[in-house]
């Protein structure tokens, strides 16, 4: 089996409902909106989302308040919220000072994405390739090619990369958020397809009909805590990374696992929950035209409502993705929040 039945649920049998939707979308936005801090400008942390060193509010795009603002932005609420970088947090793209640069629009953010060239965390969230969706977006083209160049000459002999953005921690991540798939992502968005359909097929698990991916390089599938399958680790995120390149037959088989495990156990939202998963459905049907892949992300996204319980404030662990996740069924928009389009 290529997933772990523990860690997903049942897939509900609440049928998708436009009305529903867009009813869920309106109801997030409110409870965000009443739950920002008008003293702070800042929304609460969730339990969950505390890590070893976290004092109370953060406002990073990752689960901070400018990834709040900018996600009800996407959404057309408008409200005037503005943040200022963290003084005492580090400056990558999604946990830190450049993701807030790029949403309130400060000074600084070219120079603080070239300044990441040599950078040890060559990983989406505090690496380079963040810096280089970031080039992208804002049509840094120089900075983007400096950042590119560097990432390229920095890949092991086998198309994989060492990521240290923990200092002393050297990982061979495969996923989306910090590994190999988030690298090839960033480069495929400058053209650049670094043998990512060689890499991608070579360190993909295949039984039959259905695909996976493991977390770690030269580690086995089943991890002490179990197969991941989802947006961070596993064939999600494999999916909605790789959706661009000519590997039709296993991306497709990557999909047919994230139906078959189901949604994430007690997890809504895009990075380990299960709206992220309903993006690697909107990618293959971007992809195919298959009206099936649309039918099962819109069928994750209502399971995905039926999660939400208490405020949880973050775009990426949170309710507002869930609101996004919902915003793309609608509108069968297979781009994925902040990374296809801020």
């Amino acid at each position: 089996m290529l997933y772990t039945p523990a860690r997903h649920e049942p897939l509900g049998d609440t049928p998708w409902s436009e009305a529903r939707a867009r009813a869920g979308v309106e109801a997030i936005v409110e409870t965000t909106l009443a739950g920002r801090d008008e003293s702070s400008g800042l929304w609460p942390l969730h339990p969950n989302d505390f890590e070893p060193g976290d004092e109370g509010p953060m406002r990073g795009l990752y689960c901070g308040a400018a990834g709040i603002i900018w996600a009800l932005r996407a959404l057309g609420v408008e409200q005037g919220f503005t943040v200022e970088p963290d003084p005492d947090g580090d400056n990558g793209f999604l946990d830190g000072r450049a993701g807030v640069l790029a949403v309130t629009g400060g000074d600084g953010l070219r120079e603080l994405i070239a300044s990441y060239a040599g950078h040890p965390a060559l990983d989406l969230l505090y690496g380079s390739p963040g810096m280089m969706i970031l080039a992208h977006h804002f049509g840094f083209d120089d900075e983007w090619q400096l950042l590119a160049d560097d990432l390229l000459a920095r890949r092991d002999d086998d198309g994989l990369w060492t990521q240290e953005f923990v200092p002393g921690h050297r990982d061979r991540y495969v996923g989306f958020a910090h590994g190999f798939a988030g690298n090839a992502f960033a480069l495929s968005q400058g053209g650049v397809e670094a043998e990512a359909i060689e890499v991608a097929t070579r360190l993909a698990v295949v039984e039959g009909e259905f695909a996976n991916w493991p977390a770690v390089a030269d580690r086995p599938l089943d991890l002490d805590d179990g197969i991941r399958t989802q947006w961070c680790h596993g064939a999600a995120g494999m999916v909605t990374a790789l959706a661009a390149l000519d590997a039709e037959e296993l991306l497709v088989a990557g999909g047919r696992t994230v139906w078959a495990a189901g949604p994430l156990r007690d997890r809504a939202g895009l990075c380990h929950g299960t709206a992220g998963n309903a993006y690697a459905f909107l990618k293959l049907f971007d992809r195919t035209g298959d009206e099936v892949w649309l039918e099962r992300a819109r069928r994750f996204a209502m399971h995905s409502l039926d999660q939400v319980d208490r405020p949880w404030h973050s775009l990426f662990t949170g309710d507002i993705g869930v609101a996004l996740c919902l915003r793309s069924c609608l509108e069968a928009d297979a781009r994925f929040p902040a990374l296809d389009f801020l």
